[in-house]
Order: structure tokens, then sequence, then C-alpha cells
């Protein structure tokens, strides 16, 4: 709401800084709860139908979300969302239940944190995560869009649909592949497997010229789905550390997680601006094609860097360690 109703620079920033800080409790928010009410050997699969959940906001933020702003205007449709907003907190009032709470206070949460980030485990599966979500963070959430539109001269929809089709893989993905871990009982050789299909996908996807449409589609929702192998990091945090701190744990990682894009969406533009041929716009700066495929190799490296942390995990097969 402040957002939509904002009428300076200062309150638009403070409003997105507040929509990202306070939504940060909702896929940590719900691991908990499924680590309270479920068993431990349907972690993932549930953390998985949460990251859907998540993965289908972000489908409706891209092609739809700029459909109903150009039906109405950017207030309108955010003060829609926030009224569902609303509408979803008064449910979850409603509905949640806490199986048991902690104790101890905000000394005992902070010791907890000191315990999570001693360990080193936590720190290469966090990595681990990191590596599978740029690019859906770097390339889903913003450069993609201006990468298809100047490498295959495609119109903004269609390029704002094809990196949509990222996230339908990613909210498909997400569900299958923690089932698998599941169903396996390791963690391991999912992660392996996603990074390195990830990798070459959008590998494929930027560096293949010529690619025709459905091609692209298929490359877009390959990247999402194999990217996807991110869920499987959730549990695995989860079994190297004791219940009580589960959640400290899994809220870590996804701050790690989540930091792929406000790492990642400025080194591009960094790397776009260093590969910049002098060309202009309307005096804005104009890349060619292949500013942007040096540029997004950065997410490249981020995906091989999360591969060589996940050699020092410690497999769990599902089990707690602590």
């Amino acid at each position: 709401m402040l957002l939509a109703t904002s009428t300076s620079l200062a309150a638009a920033t403070a409003g997105r800084f507040l929509i990202g800080a306070s939504a940060a409790f909702s896929l940590v928010g719900s691991m908990a709860v499924a680590g309270q009410w479920f068993r431990a050997d349907r972690f993932a699969i549930l953390s998985g139908f949460a990251m859907a959940m998540g993965m289908a906001g972000g489908v409706f933020g891209q092609a739809p979300l700029r459909l109903a702003v150009e039906a109405s205007d950017w207030r309108t449709t955010t003060l829609a969302l926030a009224a569902g907003g609303l509408a979803l907190a008064v449910a979850a009032w409603a509905t949640v239940r806490d199986r048991w709470r902690g104790s101890g206070g905000v000394g005992a949460a902070l010791g907890g944190l000191g315990i999570v980030l001693r360990h080193r485990q936590t720190w290469l599966i966090a990595l681990v995560g990191l590596g599978t979500s740029a690019p859906l963070l770097a390339f889903a959430s913003l450069w993609g869009v201006p990468f298809l539109e100047t490498a295959y001269s495609l119109p903004r929809a269609h390029a704002a649909t094809l990196t949509s089709v990222i996230f339908v893989g990613w909210g498909v993905g997400a569900p299958v592949i923690g089932w698998l871990s599941d169903r396996i009982g390791r963690r391991k050789p999912p992660l392996v497997a996603g990074l390195l299909l990830e990798t070459a996908a959008l590998a494929a996807l930027v560096y293949v010229p010529g690619l025709p449409l459905p091609v692209l589609a298929c490359l877009c929702f390959l990247v999402g789905f194999f990217g996807s192998a991110q869920i499987v990091c959730f549990p695995l945090v989860r079994e190297n550390h004791l219940p009580a701190l589960s959640g400290t744990a899994i809220g870590f990682l996804n701050g790690m997680v989540t930091g792929a894009g406000a790492l990642f969406q400025p080194l591009v533009g960094l790397l776009l601006d260093l590969a910049w041929t002098g060309e202009t716009s309307l005096g804005a700066r104009v890349y060619d094609a292949g500013g942007y495929r040096l540029a997004l190799a950065s997410l490249m490296a981020c995906c091989l860097g999360g591969l060589l942390c996940l050699v020092a995990v410690r497999e769990t097969y599902c089990r707690p360690q602590a």
C-alpha cells in the first residue's frame, strides 16, 4: 500500500524494501510448519509444493501483471495485490497453528544463529543454493527480457512471456525433484544433476544463435525445472542442525539464495557497461547481443561454482546428522 500511494522516490523505495523484507517469512514459515506437522521424509516434497506456489506468483508477476497494469494503471494494480496480501494474512491467522514454540527470546535466537553460522556445511549448502538461483533471479527476473529483445528481436510482451516460462519450470520441478530426493533417500545426486543440466540449458539459451521460439520456450522451461533442484538444499541444511535450529538454518539459506538477485542483477549490469560499444537511444545506453552474452557468462560461472561447493557437502541420506 505504501508503494501504491507513494508520491516520492523515497516512499516508493521504502515500500519496495518492506515488500521484500516482509515477504521473506513466506517460504521459511511454510517450511517451519511442514517441519512441525509432517514426517521428516516428506519435508523435501512439501517444501517443493511451497516453492511451486511461490513460482506461480513469479509467473503471474510477469506477463499477466503487465496486462493488468496496461488495463488500469500500476497504482490500482499494486493496491489490488495489497488487498490479496491482507486476505492471505487473515486466512493464515485463522487457520495456521504452531505445534510447539521456541523459548528464550531474542538472545536464544541470536545464539542459535551463531551456531548455524559457525557450521561449515551451512555455508557450503548456502553457496550451492546461490549457484542454482542466479539464473532465476538475475536472468528471469531482470536481464532475460532485454536479452531476448536484443538477440531475437522479440516484442517485449513475447520476451516477458518466455522468461515467465522459467518460473513455470521452477514451479513444476520443485515438487518433482523434492519427491525424487525423498524417494531415493539421497540429497546430493539431484543437486548435481540439477546444476549440470541447468547450466547446459542456460548456455544453449544464451549462446546458440537463431533458435526458434518453441526451442527457446523449452530451454527456458528446462532452466527453471533443473534449477528447482535448489529445493533440496533446504532439507539438506535442516538435516545438518538440531530441530530447534532448523528455522534459523533455513532462514539463513533463504537469505543467501535470494541474495543471488541482489548480487548478480547489478553484476550483470556492470559487465554490460564494460562491454558497451557506445551506442545510445534517447539518451539511454544500448547493449548488443555480444555484450549480453559476455555478461550472462557470470550466471553460468555461478552455477559451476555451486557445483564445486557441492563436492564438499556431506550427504545426509535424508536423516538428521545433528
